[in-house]
């Protein structure tokens, strides 16, 4: 069930990250490099595999 969580929220990271950079006005104003969309998603999933 972790590998599963682990999965979905890597693709939902991607999916975000996707759709930001695809809007040009905020892609430098939300997600100014990788590396910090990078930070967030390590945040979320350590965050929701807490148990």
């Amino acid at each position: 069930m972790g590998l599963v969580m682990l999965i979905i929220c890597v693709l939902t990271t991607w999916a975000i990250a996707h759709e930001v950079n695809s809007l040009t006005h905020l892609g430098q104003l939300l997600a100014p490099s990788p590396w910090l969309l990078g930070g967030i998603a390590l945040v979320l999933i350590t965050w929701v595999m807490r148990d």
